[in-house]
């Protein structure tokens, strides 16, 4: 009996070590597979990265070059016409929106420009022609000045029933 349990302890003894043994060749080839697979993910995340610059980077230079360069060029330009310049012009070549407002601002401040000479060089009846085609298309600080312009000439022709709805 003693011989059949140490036969049978025997026995136990090398199917423990067995399974042991696969265990620990199943645990390599998973951590294997792991270290692989991490690897993998590493390549798969730069390359993702790369990607995502790869097609950003055009979508930025679109993005900088078509909306946010007209859109500050149009504000500096403005900014500078509302300060009196009124030769100062709108160079903007886009094709869009963009170059058709800077023409419109540039339209806007010939006209208003026009009228300051011809008021300078007393043609007073033709500054109501010029400025009145415009007008709603002025900023509010253009207007101002517009108007007062209006408002000047038609006191000097002696038309105070115009120069008080110019004002107005």
């Amino acid at each position: 009996l003693v011989e059949e349990l140490n036969a049978l302890g025997d026995t136990l003894m090398e199917k423990v070590e067995e399974f042991h043994s696969v265990s620990e060749d199943e645990l390599t080839v998973m951590e294997r597979t792991t270290a692989r697979l991490t690897r993998i993910t590493g390549v798969f995340a730069l390359a993702v990265s790369g990607a995502l610059l790869f097609f950003l980077w055009p979508l930025y230079y679109y993005l900088r070059r078509f909306l946010l360069d007209p859109i500050h060029q149009l504000h500096e330009g403005a900014a500078i016409i509302g300060t009196g310049e009124l030769d100062h012009r709108l160079e903007i070549d886009t094709g869009d929106e963009f170059e058709d407002l800077a023409h419109e601002f540039n339209g806007m401040a010939a006209s208003l420009e026009e009228a300051k000479k011809e008021f300078a060089a007393g043609h007073l009846e033709v500054i109501s022609s010029i400025l009145d085609e415009c007008l709603d298309k002025f900023s509010d600080e253009d207007k101002i000045e517009a108007y007062r312009l209006l408002t000047i000439t038609y006191l000097y022709l002696d038309d105070p029933y115009a120069a008080k709805s110019s004002f107005m």
